[in-house]
C-alpha cells in the first residue's frame, strides 16, 4: 500500500511523460499562487483537472509548477520532483533511441546481411517507432528506409525458395512496423503476412512434425539449442475434421457472402478461397501428413482445375453469393476426377477458411474441434483445474499462477512449477493449447500433473519432481483485481489509503465482471471512496452486455453504445444506462487505456469519456489510443454439426457518434485519451512483469507470499508513468477535500 511515508517519496514520479518541457519560470521549487484556502486550492485543483481533460500539457505544467500554498507535503513533493522525472524519462528515451539507431547502422554496414540480421534490424526499427514522440518521423531516417527495402526483397526471395518461416518472420516485422501508419501504408504487407500465416497454419494442422522440424532447423541455424524432441499429441487432422459437411459449409459461405457488414465483393471472396486451395496443394511439407499431395500428375491436374475455376469466376459478369458454394462443389468434383482424392472435409476446411480470410480478422467458422475452446474463452468459465500457464525460455510449460479459490490452488500448485507430464504423458514439444486440452476434462474427474518444482532456497540444488492429483471443476475466472493482495481471497482496493483513492483493474469482460466490480465498489464505499482509477490496459474485451453494465456502474443515464452498418446507417435502438444500476457518483475517475485495450474496454472508456464531455460524470481517459476493435460479431450454430459461424455484422458507435473500429486503410480509430501519456517499451515490459508477480497468490495457508513483489514500485520506481499520472491528477483533484479532512 502507498501510505503517507512512502507517498512523499513516490508521487514525485506521477506525471512522467505528461510533457516534454516545463516553462523556464518553473525551473526552481514550486511557487505558491495568490489566494486564500480552501478557495484558491479548489480553483487550482479544478484547473489542473480541466487542463488534463483538454490534453493541454503546457497548461498542466504551468499549474503544477505554480501550485497554491497549503498543499500537503506528499503532493507538494510530488510536484517538485515532477520535472526531474520527466527529464529522466526523456534521457532514457534519447539513450534508447541512440542505441537502436547505432545497432541498425551496425547491421547495415555488413557486406553480407543474413535474413536473421535483417529481422534484427527490423526489430530495431520497430523500437525506434515505439520510442519516437512522432512515429511518422522514423520513416524518414535513411537507415529505416534501407532496412525496409532490403527486408522486403529478402522476404520475397525466402518465399520463392520455400523458406516459409523466414518469409513469415520478415513480413510479420514489416507489417508491425507499418500497421499504425494509417491509410494504404497500414495494410502494405498484410496480404503477404496473411498468405504465409495460412501456409504455416496448414502445416501445423496437417503435418505438425514438419513444422517442428522447420522450427528446430531455424533454432540451430541461429546458433541456439535444439528444441525438445517432438511429441505426437495423439490427435490426427482426420479426427479434427470429423463433423464437417457440405450443409454446414454452404450455410457459412452463404451467410458470409450476403451478411457481412461491408457487403463484401463475393468474387474476391471466392478467389481467396481458391488461393487457399492453391497454397495447400503447393506446400511440400504437407505431403508428410497428406501423402496424396505427392502424386505429381494428379496434383498438377488439380492445380489446372483451380486455375480454370479462377478464370471462370473472374469472367462472370455478376457473381452471386450462391456461387461461393457452387465453386466449392466444383473443387470437390475436380478432386475426384483429377485422381488427387484428398479428404473432402480438408478441401471444405481450407477453401472456407480462405474465403473468410477476405472478410476481416474477427469473422470465421468455428470448427467442431475449436468450439469448446471458443466457448471457454468467451464465457470466462470452463472445466479444468484453475491455472495460468505459459511457455518459458526453455519451452517448458510453466505455471504463472494458480487462480483464486480453484482446485489447483487448494492442491498447492505453485507459481514457477514446471508441468512435465499430464497423466503420465510428456508435455515436451506440445503447444500451450495442447497442454490445456490435456489438463481440462469432465468435472469431477482427476488429472495427475507431474511437476518439477525448483528449490526456493537453493537454485543449484535442482528441482523436486512430484506428481499432484487435482480434481477438475467448473472454473470461474475472476476478472476484477485490486491494487495489492492482502491474502488469497482479498484485495486491498486503495492505491492511496490517506486520500481513499481506489484502484480496480479489469482484465476482460466475462459474465461475472459487473458482479465482481460492484462487490469491490461496495467494499471501497464502506471506507469512504473519494476517487477511482479504472485500469483497462491490456483488456482484450469480451461480452457486450457486461461492457454496458460496467459503464452503467458510472454513467447515470443516456446512451452507452449503439451500432451502425457499413454505410453509416445507425440502428435507432441503443444500449442505455439505467439509473438504478449506478454504483459510483460524484467522484473523479481516471480511466487508463493503451494500444491493447480493445472491444468492450473501448466501449466502456469511450462511453465514460463522452458522458464526461457532456457533463454527467467527472472522468478523464488517460494513456494511449486504443486498439480499434469496434465491430459486432454475431455467433450462431451451423446446421449438421457441432460448429458455429462468427460474422461481423455491424460497428459500434459511442454516445457522441464516434466509430471505434479500425477499418482497412483508416487514419482514425479507437478511443483517443483526453491526456496522452507515453510509456517507453522498457517501462511497459518492466511494469507488466512486476504487476504479474505482485498478483501471484500466496502459498496455501500464508497471508502473503514470501518475497512477494510490491506494486508500489510501479509508482515509486517510475515504471508506470500512466498510472503515476492518474494518481497525481486524482491527488490534485481531491487536494481541497484532503485539506478539509485534516
Amino acid at each position: 500500500m502507498i501510505r503517507t511515508a512512502t507517498t512523499r517519496r513516490a508521487a514525485c514520479a506521477l506525471l512522467m511523460g505528461l510533457a516534454l518541457s516545463v516553462p523556464a519560470a518553473a525551473a526552481t521549487a514550486t511557487q505558491p499562487l495568490r489566494g486564500t484556502q480552501p478557495q484558491g486550492l479548489t480553483r487550482w485543483s479544478g484547473s489542473v483537472w480541466e487542463a488534463a481533460r483538454s490534453g493541454s500539457h503546457v497548461r498542466l505544467n504551468e499549474l503544477l509548477n505554480n501550485a497554491p500554498a497549503g498543499l500537503d507535503d506528499a503532493l507538494t513533493e510530488s510536484i517538485s520532483k515532477y520535472r526531474a522525472n520527466i527529464q529522466t524519462r526523456e534521457d532514457t528515451r534519447s539513450k534508447e533511441r541512440g542505441e537502436a539507431l547505432d545497432s541498425l547502422r551496425e547491421i547495415l554496414r555488413k557486406p553480407d546481411i543474413s535474413d536473421v540480421e535483417l529481422s534484427e534490424g527490423l526489430v530495431h526499427a520497430i523500437n525506434l517507432e515505439q520510442i519516437a514522440l512522432d512515429p511518422a518521423q522514423i520513416f524518414r531516417i535513411p537507415q529505416v528506409e534501407d532496412i525496409v527495402g532490403r527486408s522486403e526483397i529478402a522476404a520475397r526471395v525466402a518465399e520463392n525458395r520455400g523458406d516459409w518461416l523466414v518469409a513469415n518472420e520478415l513480413y510479420y516485422r514489416l507489417h508491425t512496423l507499418f500497421m499504425d501508419r494509417g491509410g494504404a501504408e497500414s495494410i502494405r504487407y498484410k496480404g503477404d503476412l496473411d498468405r504465409l500465416n495460412r501456409r504455416l497454419s496448414m502445416i501445423q494442422f496437417y503435418a505438425p512434425r514438419e513444422l517442428w522440424r522447420m522450427r528446430n532447423d531455424r533454432e540451430l541455424a541461429d546458433g541456439n539449442d535444439p528444441l525438445p524432441d517432438y511429441v505426437d499429441f495423439g490427435e490426427s487432422y482426420v479426427d479434427r475434421l470429423t463433423g464437417i459437411n457440405q450443409r454446414m459449409v454452404q450455410s457459412a459461405l452463404q451467410e458470409a457472402a450476403s451478411g457481412h457488414v461491408e457487403r463484401v465483393d463475393v468474387r474476391k471472396m471466392i478467389l481467396k478461397g481458391l488461393e487457399a486451395m492453391e497454397v495447400m496443394v503447393t506446400t511440400p511439407e504437407l505431403r508428410e501428413g497428406i501423402p496424396a499431395l505427392g502424386r505429381e500428375i494428379a496434383r498438377e491436374r488439380f492445380l489446372a482445375d483451380i486455375a480454370r475455376e479462377r478464370r471462370n469466376v473472374a469472367d462472370h459478369a455478376i457473381v452471386t453469393p450462391g456461387m461461393a458454394h457452387q465453386t466449392l462443389r466444383e473443387l470437390l468434383r475436380n478432386n475426384s476426377t483429377s485422381g488427387l482424392n484428398l479428404m473432402d472435409e480438408a478441401i471444405m476446411h481450407e477453401y472456407t477458411n480462405g474465403a473468410f480470410a477476405y472478410l476481416d480478422e474477427f469473422s470465421g467458422v468455428i470448427w467442431p474441434d475449436e468450439l469448446r475452446r471458443f466457448e471457454r474463452n468467451t464465457n470466462g468459465n470452463y472445466i479444468g483445474v484453475g491455472i495460468q500457464i505459459q511457455m518459458n525460455e526453455t519451452r517448458d510449460i510453466m505455471v504463472v499462477t494458480p487462480l483464486d479459490d480453484t482446485p489447483a490452488y487448494r492442491a498447492d500448485i505453485r507459481s514457477g512449477d514446471v508441468i512435465k507430464t499430464v497423466n503420465g504423458d510428456s508435455t515436451a514439444g506440445l503447444s500451450i493449447n495442447q497442454v490445456a486440452d490435456k489438463i481440462t476434462g469432465p468435472a469431477g474427474t482427476k488429472v495427475n500433473l507431474g511437476i518439477d518444482r525448483p528449490n526456493p532456497d537453493d537454485a543449484e540444488a535442482g528441482s523436486e519432481s512430484i506428481v499432484i492429483p487435482v480434481e477438475r471443476q467448473n472454473i470461474i475466472v475472476k476478472t476484477v483485481k485490486g491494487w495489492e493482495r492482502e491474502n488469497a481471497a482479498e484485495w486491498n482496493w486503495f492505491i492511496d489509503d490517506d486520500r481513499n483513492i481506489g484502484y480496480v483493474r479489469l482484465t476482460q469482460f466475462t459474465g461475472s465482471t459487473t458482479r465482481e466490480l460492484h462487490q469491490a465498489l461496495r467494499e471501497m464505499n464502506r471506507e469512504g471512496l473519494s476517487a477511482l482509477i479504472v485500469d483497462l490496459r491490456f483488456n482484450p474485451g469480451g461480452l457486450l452486455d457486461e461492457s454496458v453494465t460496467v459503464a452503467n456502474t458510472f454513467v447515470p443515464s443516456g446512451p452507452i453504445v449503439a451500432t451502425q452498418d457499413g454505410n453509416g446507417r445507425r440502428d435507432p435502438r441503443s444500449r442505455n444506462a439505467n439509473p438504478r444500476d449506478v454504483r459510483v457518483e460524484d467522484i473523479p475517475i481516471v480511466v487508463l487505456v493503451n494500444q491493447s485495450s480493445a472491444s468492450a474496454s473501448e466501449i466502456v472508456s469511450g462511453a465514460l469519456q463522452d458522458h464526461a464531455q457532456n457533463g454527467s460524470i467527472d472522468a478523464i481517459v488517460l494513456g494511449k489510443t486504443t486498439y480499434g476493435k469496434g465491430s459486432v460479431q454475431n455467433v450462431w450454430a451451423l446446421p449438421g454439426s457441432r460448429s458455429a459461424i462468427k460474422l461481423t455484422k455491424r460497428y459500434y458507435v459511442l454516445p457522441n457518434g464516434r466509430l471505434i473500429h479500425k477499418r482497412p486503410g483508416a487514419f482514425d480509430w479507437g478511443v483517443s485519451p483526453n491526456l496522452e501519456v507515453t510509456m517507453l517499451p522498457s517501462q511497459t515490459f518492466d511494469s507488466v512483469v512486476l504487476r504479474r508477480e505482485a498478483d501471484m497468490l500466496p502459498l496455501v495457508g500464508e497471508v502473503v507470499a514470501e518475497g512477494q513483489a510490491d506494486p508500489t514500485e510501479l509508482v515509486e520506481g517510475g515504471l508506470d508513468p500512466q498510472l503515476e499520472a492518474a494518481l497525481l491528477l486524482l491527488r490534485a483533484r481531491t487536494a481541497a477535500q484532503t485539506l478539509s479532512n485534516r
